[in-house]
């Protein structure tokens, strides 16, 4: 691994020097860990000169599987740059072949607090030659930060004709990909169709909830006055039928009444005619009188 800063200068102070040193350290308490950074860009390369990256791969997929390098390349190289990076850290590059175990690690430790700018640093391992066709495959490499794992990378090791290949088929699954992306945005357009319609029934059927709503409670305020018609009427009725029954007694007085005029009526006819009667004999017998007189 290399780094952008790698020199420390290291002097022997006087030993009265390092006693004041340990004694101001004392009173200042512990030295805090304060380690930090932040990452630029990280990238995989063929070359690393002069601290920039060069040699792009071959080929670089936009899927999980990352870059291609083959495997008549001489190395392959993970390279990160910090836009500042603090101490006290150890900076650890890992790299794990297609079998999953470690194949290669390498560090660099920075026990100070010192602060850096623009730092980069980097680590490879060697392809041509050492790499074959039965290593080739799916690489990780990863960066760790102290025990922080900040980047992984993943990437293939192909030979020539795996590679073109790889290519062949790659370029066959993104065409297929491609098409099943545009019939998945079809079925999700769709799918955004079929939700808004959702979504207007849900609104009419809100808006039916209320004017349901609103019916029942209409219907509540019916249903209460017909209740209160039916006992008014059924009130009503009782009130009839006592009328009913009062027009019936009436309506027999009346008969009675009737009668008792009619018996009354009979009774005067009979009255006069029998004062007619006597009133003609009175007068037949004045007239008879007078006559014989």
């Amino acid at each position: 691994m290399e780094k952008g800063s790698r020199i420390i200068s290291t002097k022997i102070y006087p030993i009265s020097f390092v006693m004041i040193l340990m004694m101001c350290l004392t009173l200042i308490g512990p030295v805090v860990n304060a380690a930090s950074y932040e990452i630029e860009y990280y990238t995989l390369a063929r070359n690393v000169d002069k601290g920039v990256p060069s040699g792009e791969p071959i080929f670089v997929t936009d899927s999980g599987l990352g870059a291609v390098f083959l495997t008549t390349d001489d190395y392959v190289y993970s390279y990160i740059r910090f836009k500042e990076i603090s101490g006290p850290f150890l900076l650890r590059m890992e790299w794990y072949g297609p079998d999953g175990q470690l194949y290669y690690s390498s560090e660099f430790k920075e026990e100070t607090s010192k602060a850096y700018n623009e730092y980069w640093a980097w680590s490879r391992i060697a392809v041509a030659g050492k790499i074959d066709e039965e290593k080739s495959g799916l690489w990780i490499v990863t960066v760790h930060f102290n025990d922080e794992m900040i980047v992984i990378s993943r990437f293939l090791i192909l030979t020539p004709y795996l590679a073109w290949r790889f290519v062949e088929v790659y370029e066959e699954m993104k065409e297929a990909n491609q098409v099943l992306e545009n019939t998945l945005n079809e079925y999700k357009w769709k799918m955004e169709e079929s939700n808004q319609e959702i979504a207007e029934l849900k609104s009419k059927n809100t808006e039916l909830e209320s004017r349901n709503h609103g019916l029942e409670n209409n219907l509540a305020e019916v249903e209460t006055k017909y209740n209160t018609l039916s006992q008014e009427y059924s009130k009503v009725v009782s009130e009839k039928d006592s009328l009913k029954i009062e027009v019936s007694s009436l309506q027999e007085k009346l008969k009675n009444t009737q009668a008792d005029l009619d018996s009354l009526s009979l009774q005067r006819f009979l009255a006069l005619i029998a004062a007619i009667a006597f009133a003609s004999i009175v007068i037949v017998a004045i007239f008879i009188k007078r006559k014989k007189a």
